[in-house]
């Protein structure tokens, strides 16, 4: 019995009973979805306000004709010193779970609302932020979670006392995120289970590289556990725009997304066309799976700590021996370069951009190391080299330019090894492959660089 724990036959078996177990799940997501979730009795008559006067349909309405804003305030957010209560719903009792909020509205201006209690206490049970209704919209939906029991829950609509606004609708309602989350937590014990049992059966060389893997991953992500980290520095602010911008599109089922719809009040950006943006579509899942923003975003940064760790170890341990790698990999993952693109100026294009490194220099260490090669190693050569260079280009398109200006020098430098047939042919592979497998990034690039006046153009002519 437990020589049979230990084959990869069991391990196999385990999988798939994993596997199984977990679409089981999904299908009772998806029917429990229609049946179990109930709107919160709420209406817009259980709303007060000291400014709006009714509609005959029951709509809520203010106007006010001081637009003497700037452009820029009005397509980036509410001006929240000038804003003033709205609408202020009756005290809601709610349980501990996931809901959504739906407002149907008409505004000439960006406005608010906010989720808040009555009792201060009760505050720090109601995880959300402040949410913007984009004035073209006219339709927002927003998820929030209450850890605890609370009677006392109020939704505040902001009017920044600009413009004409008038709410049609507000309903809340149950959703299914606490049943979505619970699946990727599932999903996760699996792989940490799956972890264990891979180490056991590993043989001790590799044993020591899949342990220093997560020792490494782990040391070099304790920042993450530092409460608020995503909310300030840098880039950070519009690379969780880029995630919002993505999910939105995903719940319009748009796929893949090129332009955000809802960027600049729903007019849209083609941030997607020049920003690389492959790797965020796991984070835009979490969204999709019940995860705040902001722990989508911490998990993606474990998630690229753990790739590039994984890669350094792995690339370094096939150039120098194991405990080497080792010693290399953590100098490269606690670099702090990387360290301040990772946690202070959120460069995401750039700190993905080091998953690749470590895959490139063992491709052109490779070509270079033995000239004598068969077809099978030329081949395997270039692909590793294609791979590497496509990762660089779909992450962070200047890091690619400036590794293939290093590759160059190297090139020359060993000039020997290059002018080879097996050495050129890989390198005539990997150019190859790499234009293939970033085809789907470069062609919209180019596209717009040719034919849509954009600042790049007007900088370079």
């Amino acid at each position: 019995m437990k020589s049979f724990i230990k084959s990869r036959k069991f391990f196999l078996i385990l999988i798939l009973a994993e596997v199984v177990f977990l679409v089981i799940f999904l299908l009772f997501i998806r029917l429990n979805r229609k049946n179990n979730f109930k709107p919160v009795p709420l209406s817009l008559s259980d709303f007060t306000s000291d400014i709006a006067s009714v509609n005959e349909d029951g709509s809520m309405q203010v106007y006010s004709d001081d637009d003497s804003v700037e452009r820029l305030t009005e397509l980036l957010g509410v001006d929240e010193t000038n804003s003033v209560s709205f609408l202020l719903s009756r005290p809601v009792d709610l349980k501990k779970g996931y809901y959504t909020l739906q407002i149907t509205y008409d505004a000439t201006f960006n406005q608010g609302v906010q989720i808040t209690s009555i009792d201060q206490e009760h505050k720090k049970h109601i995880l959300s932020d402040d949410m913007i209704l984009e004035r073209s919209l006219g339709e927002e939906y927003y998820q929030f979670s209450i850890t605890d029991d609370i009677t006392d829950l109020q939704i505040k609509v902001l009017y920044n006392n600009k413009g004409y606004f008038c709410v049609h609708n507000i309903s809340l309602i149950e959703n299914d995120n606490g049943y979505k989350r619970a699946f990727v937590f599932l999903l996760f014990f699996f792989l940490m289970l799956d972890l264990i049992i891979m180490l056991i059966l590993m043989k001790n060389e590799n044993r020591l590289l899949a342990i220093s893997i997560v020792f490494i991953t782990i040391i070099f992500s304790l920042p993450l556990f530092h409460k608020g980290l995503v909310t300030a520095g840098g880039d950070v602010q519009f690379h969780l725009l880029r995630i919002e911008g993505i999910v939105h599109d995903l719940r319009l089922r748009i796929f893949p997304t090129r332009v955000s719809t809802n960027w600049l009040g729903g007019y849209g950006y083609p941030a997607s066309i020049f920003y690389g943006d492959i790797f965020l579509y796991f984070p835009a899942v979490l969204r999709l799976f019940g995860f705040t923003v902001s722990e989508a975003f911490e998990i993606f940064i474990f998630s690229i700590t753990l790739l590039t760790t994984f890669s350094a170890v792995l690339c370094f341990s096939k150039i120098f021996n194991n405990k080497i790698s080792v010693v290399i990999s953590f100098a490269y993952i606690g670099s702090s370069y990387r360290l301040t693109d990772l946690y202070d100026r959120f460069a995401i294009g750039e700190y993905i951009s080091f998953i690749f490194y470590p895959i490139l220099a063992l491709a052109m260490v490779r070509i270079f190391r033995n000239t004598e090669k068969t077809n099978k190693d030329i081949m395997k050569n270039g692909l590793l080299l294609a791979f590497g260079m496509s990762g660089m280009v779909t992450s962070h398109i200047l890091s690619a330019e400036m590794t293939v200006f290093a590759l160059i020098v190297t090139a020359l430098i060993f000039f020997k090894r290059t002018f080879t047939k097996s050495s050129l042919l890989s390198i005539l592979y990997g150019a190859i492959g790499t234009l293939f497998l970033s085809a789907y990034f470069l062609i919209p690039l180019l596209d717009y660089y040719q034919n849509v006046p954009v600042k790049i153009n007007y900088y370079m002519t």
